[in-house]
């Protein structure tokens, strides 16, 4: 939605808000409060821990044992690795968001699925039984068919872009999905077998982002020319389209709002059950673009970008949904 809103830039000119890494930021800034979160629940075990540890040495001196825990600036410096894996997936799928319709975006997303499973066999050395393979191919077909019936379903807006862009926007979703599955597949191993907080994990997230996208990322691709006002991406208009915006204000800090509590509750899924759960239930996602296609189309505006009507290729995307729901069980 963000993307389709149009703004005065700083030149001038209205346009449309193409900025995939100033929505990032956008992202990070919203992944980042949940350090808040951590330090609080951080004060109420070791208040908790601290009156368990007096009783103890009450009932009997000299019983109390200390845990051995991960220093937070330790802890912190590992979560820079998946930190970074984050931004650069999240910007490249944004990018070939930017060729691609809704429908392909989420179609494509679902490969994460079989990224994740097969980097989890490699690293975490997981094993996969039969039915988790049933699952995971499901949810592979149910994703696939739901995407490429809201695909067809929108056949005629692929003709905005020229094949080259579209391809090369559908390569950098697939690469994206890589990059982030080998993400969850790192977070996972560090809250697992290091054993940090997934809070901090967040936390740290968005802020080792924040300030990678503001004090590097955001300052190079302002000076590498390109089509954006001279730029890859010009950071000044992109901060001067969403000054001149309020509807745009208004979206972002829902977005902001919105990516705070998908990531804190994501990130408490890798750490209770598995990356692998945590993309069957992200895969979901296909399904949610097609509801919101519909209402849109039905109950807001019919001529907006995802407005979907009730068509032959709904009837498929709702058989894929429920491929999916049976895959996921």
């Amino acid at each position: 939605v963000v993307f389709e809103i149009t703004s005065v830039g700083y030149y001038g000119e209205l346009k449309k808000f193409h900025k995939p890494w100033f929505t990032t930021l956008q992202m990070f800034l919203g992944m980042a409060p949940a350090i808040l979160v951590h330090f609080c629940q951080v004060f109420i075990q070791t208040h908790r821990r601290l009156s368990e540890q007096r009783r103890a040495l009450l009932e009997k001196p000299g019983s109390v044992t200390q845990a051995n825990s991960l220093p937070f600036w330790k802890a912190a410096l590992y979560v820079a690795f998946p930190a970074c894996l984050d931004m650069t997936g999240t910007t490249v799928s944004y990018v070939g968001l930017l060729y691609n319709s809704a429908s392909v975006f989420t179609m494509m997303r679902g490969s994460i699925i079989v990224f994740s499973a097969l980097l989890s066999i490699v690293f975490l050395h997981r094993k996969m039984n039969r039915q988790n393979w049933l699952g995971i191919v499901l949810c592979v077909v149910a994703v696939t068919l739901v995407g490429y019936a809201n695909l067809m379903s929108h056949d005629e807006k692929s003709k905005t872009n020229s094949p080259a862009l579209v391809v090369f926007g559908m390569v950098m979703i697939v690469l994206s999905q890589i990059i982030q599955s080998l993400q969850l597949v790192t977070e996972e191993k560090f809250m697992k077998n290091i054993n940090i907080p997934p809070f901090l994990v967040v936390g740290m997230e968005g802020i080792w982002g924040t300030l990678i996208m503001i004090f590097i990322t955001l300052p190079i691709i302002y000076y590498i020319p390109g089509n954006d006002s001279g730029s890859l991406e010009n950071t000044l208009d992109s901060v001067v389209l969403y000054e001149n915006s309020p509807e745009m204000q208004h979206l972002m800090g829902i977005y902001v709002a919105s990516i705070f509590l998908t990531n804190v509750s994501g990130v408490l899924v890798t750490k209770y059950l598995s990356s692998v759960h945590r993309t069957m239930i992200s895969a979901m996602q296909t399904a949610v673009v097609w509801v919101a296609g519909l209402f849109t189309y039905y109950c807001m505006d019919p001529a907006m970008s995802f407005a979907e009507p009730w068509t032959f290729w709904s009837s498929i995307q709702l058989v894929g949904f429920m491929l999916l729901v049976l895959g996921q069980l």
